[in-house]
């Protein structure tokens, strides 16, 4: 058979919602009594309120302003990381709009939470409203969060939406009674009609290619389906969706788009390509906007789909649309040694290994510096590698008193025990992107 090779581009693109909680065992729900984009909000009474003029209030009593449902748990980091921009905007907006920090207060798995939040209202002098309810998640299938519900000064809701769409410049359009885009988020009782993964529902059914791939940019109202390995290649089919071009390529070079702290490549891998480039665009992400993102699909022979085959047949389709020059380089990269001024202040005192806490702050009970700083890393995976140059060999105990999510509170906390992390550089392997025209340095 004739060997035919296929490569389609087109342009769409997609934003990530990342780092959302999901919240499973929804209890049954006898009616789908949920807000719907277009019509009066469903009245609820909300009996323990915080921050607000009265304790017990319903949804009805805020007519003639604009209220915001931000619901929220203790493990949505996300959730976390928005309170100063809630905050800001409730000043911003003080006369046109409530906002309502929803928060899930079962006992399950959000133990705590009003304690949680206790520390961060004084930490960032917070003056936001804040309801405790569970029951209201359930009834109004809130499925993960952020979940954000806008109902306008009438009682009808505006948008069922997320987090990162609470933008100044959106509200201050709907305010105004302008047009003002929020992405739709769909509860647990709504069906998403964008869930469909299947780029194209043929692409994978045509037995006339033994080679075949599409290249696309990303819409807002596509799905993400991100695979982030190629370590086990399936008849010869890969297909990724909503990814970064930066991801896209770690995954042709290196089989994978991420690794994590107990992985053997942190630290010695750098996590993002370095780009050479006089035009890096191709590489701009803007969740916002929906600019950045890429899908990929890709069939090769059967016969051939080893991890290897797969990964040089992706090297060379990133090659033929981008035309850059890749190489696997060496060089000097950025990195957080934690350093000890003083070993005696954290050697444990014994008993049973224990970690302890949530965002507003840890205590660990006889357990090593590297689980420390894995505990920081899963806050700050965006950081440089986090490495331990202490030289402690023994268990310690250690509490920190900080907001977790707030970089420099941490290694403040972490100088309040002996430690403290400094930048410093070592060698890494780089995956480097230049233009064609550029030569190596």
């Amino acid at each position: 058979m004739k060997r035919i090779i296929f490569f389609l581009l087109a342009f769409k693109i997609l934003p990530l919602h990342q780092h959302s909680e999901f919240l499973f065992s929804q209890p049954h729900v006898s009616t789908l009594d949920y807000p719907l984009i277009g019509k009066h909000c469903p009245d609820f009474t909300f009996q323990d309120v915080n921050y607000y003029v009265k304790q017990k209030v319903s949804i009805q009593d805020f007519r003639g302003k604009w209220l915001i449902l931000d619901f929220w748990t203790k493990g949505c980091v996300v959730c976390v990381q928005s309170f100063p921009k809630i905050n800001q905007l409730q000043m911003d907006f003080k006369d046109e709009i409530q906002f309502l920090m929803v928060a899930k207060n079962d006992a399950k798995d959000n133990s705590g939470i009003r304690q949680m939040y206790e520390k961060f209202r004084l930490k960032q002098d917070l003056k936001l409203a804040v309801a405790y309810d569970s029951s209201l998640f359930y009834r109004f299938g809130v499925q993960t969060t952020p979940h954000v519900i806008i109902i306008n000064p009438k009682g009808i809701v505006q948008s069922v939406t997320y987090s990162e769409e609470l933008t100044k410049e959106n509200l201050q359009l709907m305010v105004a009674g302008k047009t003002a885009s929020f992405k739709k988020k769909y509860n647990v009782f709504e069906e998403n009609p964008s869930q469909d993964i299947s780029i194209d529902d043929s692409f994978f059914k045509d037995e006339e290619f033994m080679y075949k791939s599409i290249l696309r940019k990303w819409t807002k109202d596509m799905p993400i389906r991100i695979l982030t390995q190629i370590d086990q290649p399936k008849q010869g089919h890969f297909q990724t969706t909503g990814i970064s071009l930066s991801r896209l390529y770690n995954i042709a070079y290196f089989g994978r788009t991420d690794w994590n702290f107990r992985d053997s490549l942190y630290a010695n891998l750098w996590r993002d390509p370095v780009l050479e480039l006089d035009d890096p665009s191709p590489f701009q992400c803007d969740a916002n906007s929906g600019t950045g993102y890429y899908n990929y699909s890709l069939i090769i022979p059967k016969d051939r789909s080893d991890r290897a085959h797969m990964l040089w047949s992706m090297q060379c389709d990133l090659k033929k649309y981008f035309q850059y020059n890749v190489s696997i380089e060496t060089r000097r990269m950025p990195n957080w040694s934690l350093v000890s001024s003083n070993k005696k202040i954290v050697k444990t005192l014994g008993g049973s290994p224990i970690i302890k806490g949530d965002h507003s702050g840890y205590s660990f009970k006889n357990t090593s510096v590297q689980s420390l700083l894995e505990v920081i890393w899963s806050y700050h995976q965006l950081e440089p590698p986090l490495i331990d140059a202490t030289g402690i060999t023994e268990n310690v105990d250690i509490t920190l008193e900080a907001v977790m999510t707030d970089f420099k509170d941490v290694n403040r906390a972490l100088t309040e025990n002996g430690l403290g992390l400094i930048r410093r550089y070592k060698e890494m392997k780089v995956l480097v992107i230049r233009d064609a025209n550029r030569t190596l340095k």
